[in-house]
């Protein structure tokens, strides 16, 4: 779970500055392969979870190269269609968003120590 919560504030951090916070998020590589993290993630963040293949990176890099630029978004959104979606959980999301505003408050301790030292 302190992956899915650094993930969390990561996510947060970054809708601050971009003034903007996402609606959906992909997943590719090993953890997407997870029967578990997964739907942990998506419960975490309370955002639905796109599962793509798990060299989807190395696809996406291929077709960029083999493709002109201008169809870029054109592929990117049908590949992004092929993805399993998972959604979150609302129950879980709500026990998660308890145990995140928790592990926020001890991390804030955490840092505050550390920087003593």
């Amino acid at each position: 779970t302190n992956v899915t919560y650094a993930l969390r504030q990561g996510l947060e951090w970054l809708g601050e500055v971009a003034n903007h916070s996402p609606t959906i998020v992909a997943l590719s590589g090993g953890l997407a392969q997870s029967r578990v993290f997964p739907q942990m993630l998506a419960d975490v963040l309370n955002l639905p979870i796109q599962l793509h293949h798990h060299r989807a990176s190395s696809i996406g890099a291929a077709v960029a190269a083999s493709i002109p630029q201008s169809q870029w978004m054109q592929v990117a959104g049908r590949l992004q269609e092929r993805g399993l979606l998972i959604e979150p959980d609302v129950r879980s999301s709500l026990e998660y968003a308890d145990l995140y505003d928790r592990w926020s408050r001890l991390k804030t301790q955490l840092d505050n120590l550390t920087n003593e030292l």
